[in-house]
């Protein structure tokens, strides 16, 4: 596939800008978790520290719910996108557009007489338009 790694090169500049700006999110965030109940179908936040250290948190102070919601929201950001990220630096780190066609452009002209590229790449279609004239002529000389 032509251009795949420019769209993955793409792709990883992406997640990298994605995780630098949630974690810039995570440097201010509060401490702790967000923890919400339902109360006769009313939320109740709580803002969890540990098992026994667990805070209400009332409607005056609802900005500290957002931003620890916004925490979690961020730090899940950053783990998926950096899965994401290592599966496109190891796929690219070996990785050529054309490496097909060149099995095919680094034979030798007597060999590449005898096959059929798979892929027609440019350079394959260069070779092929050869080995096309090749059989012309070999097939003037028969008859």
């Amino acid at each position: 596939m032509q251009e795949l790694r420019h769209l993955l090169v793409q792709e990883q500049k992406r997640l990298e800008t994605i995780i630098n700006k949630a974690r810039s999110g995570l440097e201010s965030a509060p401490e702790g978790r967000l923890r919400i109940s339902c109360d006769k179908s009313k939320p109740r936040y709580y803002q969890y520290m540990s098992a026994d250290n667990e805070t209400y948190i009332p409607k005056a102070e609802m900005e500290l719910a957002r931003l620890l919601a916004q925490k979690n929201y961020n730090e899940s950001v950053v783990k998926k996108a950096e899965a994401r990220l290592k599966q496109i630096k190891k796929i690219t780190k070996n990785y050529s557009d054309d490496e097909i066609e060149k099995i095919y452009t680094s034979m030798n002209k007597e060999r590449q007489a005898l096959v059929t590229p798979v892929e027609h790449g440019i350079n394959c279609l260069k070779c092929g338009m050869k080995k096309n004239i090749r059989e012309k002529n070999s097939k003037k000389v028969r008859h």
